[in-house]
């Protein structure tokens, strides 16, 4: 690592995230599943447009029910496997940004 706490170009640390949709439009289950797709899509479009880091792999989406508060819908997942060179605050930062955009994300 630099001086400044950055990674060396070219030497960027990999990381496998987990992104899910709870919420949908409202409406039918089909729409729901389809505007929670849509909003997935959405988040790694924005992971494309990260500095210094890019996607290396993605799986399917893939539908899940909610584990702890089942009193919700069913969530649509993915896994993306990215590499990017920024700090991990950084990082963590832009990842933020992508969650609460652009309707926040209700943490538990």
């Amino acid at each position: 690592m630099g001086d400044d706490g950055r990674r060396a170009e070219g030497l960027a640390a990999g990381g496998a995230l987990g992104p899910g949709v709870e919420r949908g439009a409202g409406g039918r289950a089909r729409r729901e599943t389809e505007a929670k797709i849509a909003q997935l899509n959405l988040a790694v479009g924005h992971l494309c447009s990260l500095p210094d880091t890019q996607i290396v792999d993605m799986s399917s989406f893939y539908e899940s029910e909610p584990a702890y508060y089942e009193d919700q819908d069913a969530f649509v997942n993915a896994v993306v496997l990215l590499r990017s060179g920024l700090p991990p605050k950084e990082l963590l930062g832009y990842l933020h940004s992508i969650e609460n955009s652009p309707r926040p994300r209700a943490r538990h």
